[in-house]
């Protein structure tokens, strides 16, 4: 005969046992129900009242339409999870559109996406404008033999340039930041130090000296060149208004600007000139 005990141990098991079958009911019940939510949805995902039927660039101008379509026509394409549709106007994946977009196109510097109506996405782009030339570590000899390539105001080269005969373009020369065979995608120097450059040469042209082409040396050296005439030479640690005073004082005393070889800044108040 069983004690009162085991009477109440095995009553306590029976209503364990029924209440584990209950939860895993339940748990069965949630699970076909997200399942078969999930499934919904992932159908809707695809209907045609919210799919992505027409993709449109705007704002390029040398960067074809087609080109950025495609690109991201090609980060839409496919499934999430092999589920939810990309092309979705709510699920479509905008960060790895940007991504693809500015790693690819170097010539675009900025890009925004949004939908114009839920069936068109909008793909907007600014496109760099080039403002420099870098044409390389060195001036060439030869003048015809120079390879250049765009740079914008920033110091970003992002495009190969054609050959232009004259001075279209002021030219930089010197080894680019990363040091990289292909410079696309690179920055000729540090964003700082190339805008205290563009500022020297700048308030050089304030003292109507036509200048050409800005070469970088060793240990912080730089040769700025003056139109049909010879080099400043400077370095840049030291103080521009300085500099300047020096420059404009230098000029002054000079014979002839044409036929100069150079005009050294790099001793302080001590100016050495050289003439060809």
């Amino acid at each position: 005969m069983k004690s009162r005990r085991d009477i109440l141990k095995s009553s306590r098991h029976k209503k364990l046992l029924e209440k584990r079958k209950e939860l895993a009911l339940w748990a069965g019940l949630i699970a076909v129900a997200f399942l078969a939510l999930t499934g919904v949805l992932a159908w809707l995902s695809g209907n045609e009242k919210v799919v992505i039927a027409e993709i449109e660039a705007r704002g390029n101008s040398v960067v074809p339409g087609e080109e950025i379509v495609n690109m991201v026509r090609g980060e839409m394409t496919g499934k999430y999870l092999g589920l939810f549709h990309k092309n979705n106007s709510f699920l479509y994946p905008e960060s790895a559109i940007l991504e693809r977009i500015l790693s690819e196109q170097k010539r675009i510097s900025d890009v925004n996406v949004y939908l114009d109506n839920l069936a068109l996405l909008v793909v907007s782009v600014t496109e760099r404008k080039p403002a420099y030339l870098w044409c390389g570590n060195e001036y060439p000899e030869e003048e015809g033999k120079k390879v250049c390539f765009f740079m914008d105001r920033d110091g970003y080269i992002f495009a190969p340039a054609p050959y232009f005969s004259g001075d279209v373009f002021f030219e930089w020369y010197g080894p680019t930041e990363e040091k990289s065979e292909d410079p696309i995608g690179d920055r000729f120097l540090p964003y700082a130090e190339f805008k205290k450059l563009v500022s020297f040469r700048e308030a050089v042209s304030a003292l109507h000296l036509k200048t050409t082409r800005m070469t970088t040396k060793a240990d912080g050296d730089y040769a700025l060149a003056l139109k049909d005439s010879g080099d400043i030479l400077f370095n840049s640690d030291q103080e521009f208004d300085a500099l300047l005073g020096n420059l404009d004082s230098a000029i002054g005393a000079l014979a002839s600007i044409k036929a100069l070889e150079y005009v050294d800044l790099r001793f302080g108040n001590k100016i050495f000139y050289r003439y060809k």
